[in-house]
């Protein structure tokens, strides 16, 4: 289990870093032009030292073998239950967000109820057997919000 998980945080590593190195830079912005590290168009990093091979095996050593600490809440975190009804008895004039948990965001914005990276799952991961657990249940009944009006 272990195992899969160390490949889960391998990957999600991964994409961040392909994310990060291909963010593009615009180019025409004058401040750019000023910056030491701007030169032919492009920005220059200073080259980062090699790390030591020590300190990166004491670090996968510790990351595979040690205890987590402190990776679980110590207490239950407090739950208020949602209701589509909740949202739709709040004035359209009033503005509300709930977080459902993980990054899972409900809003009600000008009368229009907003869902955005819905998570349901026991599981913050493409698969339903690795990946963090959720710390409490979803604080709503996802059937009884079929009139959402901007699902993302």
């Amino acid at each position: 289990m272990k195992l899969m998980r160390y490949i889960f945080v391998g990957i999600i590593f991964l994409f961040g870093a392909v994310v990060t190195v291909s963010c593009a830079v615009q180019k025409d912005m004058p401040e750019y032009n000023q910056s030491s590290q701007y030169a032919k168009g492009a920005f220059i990093n200073d080259p980062l030292p090699a790390p030591r091979t020590t300190t990166a095996f004491s670090f996968i050593k510790r990351f595979l073998l040690e205890d987590k600490v402190d990776a679980m809440p110590s207490q239950p975190i407090p739950l208020k239950l949602i209701s589509y009804q909740d949202l739709v008895n709040l004035a359209d004039d009033t503005s509300a967000v709930y977080r459902l948990g993980h990054s899972s965001l409900l809003f009600k914005v000008s009368g229009k109820i907003i869902l955005i990276d819905p998570m349901f799952s026991q599981r913050a991961s493409p698969f339903s057997f690795i990946g963090p657990k959720r710390f409490h249940p979803v604080p709503l009944n996802i059937e009884d919000f079929a009139e959402i009006d901007v699902p993302r």
